[in-house]
């Protein structure tokens, strides 16, 4: 992580100016970024310097980026592209975040205020964990899944690729969810998921699709 309070001298161009955007600019000017641009397909204001597809004019020389879209699938697919560029990729912690110090991260991390990561976890890249969000010791979430704010993890649970946890949902201890699953808000997961989906409920249950 950055220093908070320091003088970072790269801009950061953030990849969608909307809503997720919005919030990782202020994580990094909080985390001493002075300089942050966004680049987007729909939006246009001062900030925004063109779109998705003007990304090679940007070199790493003289900029590091995020991925601020909030669709898992579409984080991913940037995130890669940039990688594949030798393009680098910052990390949006909070200060008001507090991670363990035996906690790993991938790139392109993205943690809210007031969120608390215990030991031994482990955080892939492109991961986006908003507001309050309680992650217990030994937890693996895995890359370009998303936890929406006040999710409580207990110990040792494993969270797939491209998830995405509902707002204030709970997960007992050693469950394991796999790949590309959708968690209604306030789902309570008591049992492993081991088939992609969409689960509401408490428990959480497959909703079957019509």
């Amino acid at each position: 992580c950055k220093n908070f309070g320091a003088v970072i001298m790269k801009t950061v161009i953030i990849l969608g100016a909307g809503e997720q955007g919005r919030v990782v600019k202020n994580i990094l000017e909080l985390s001493g970024y002075s300089k942050i641009k966004f680049l987007d397909d729909r939006l246009r204001n001062d900030e925004v310097i063109g779109s998705l597809k003007d990304i090679n004019q940007f070199h790493s020389s003289q900029y590091e980026f995020f991925v601020a879209i909030g669709d898992n699938a579409l984080r991913k697919n940037w995130f890669l592209m940039l990688e594949k560029n030798g393009k680098h990729c910052v990390n949006a912690i909070h200060p008001k975040a507090y991670l363990e110090s035996s906690v790993k991260l991938g790139t392109n991390v993205m943690v809210s205020a007031f969120a608390y990561l215990n030991i031994n976890t482990t955080v892939g890249d492109g991961v986006i964990i908003n507001t309050g969000c309680i992650i217990e010791h030994d937890n693996v979430v895995s890359s370009y899944s998303q936890l929406g704010p006040g999710v409580v993890t207990a110990g040792k649970v494993f969270i797939g690729k491209e998830v995405f946890i509902g707002m204030r949902s709970a997960i007992i201890d050693h469950c394991k969810i796999t790949n590309s699953v959708i968690l209604g808000a306030g789902s309570v997961v008591i049992d492993d998921i081991d088939e992609k989906g969409l689960y509401v409920g408490v428990p959480a249950k497959r909703k079957n699709s019509r």
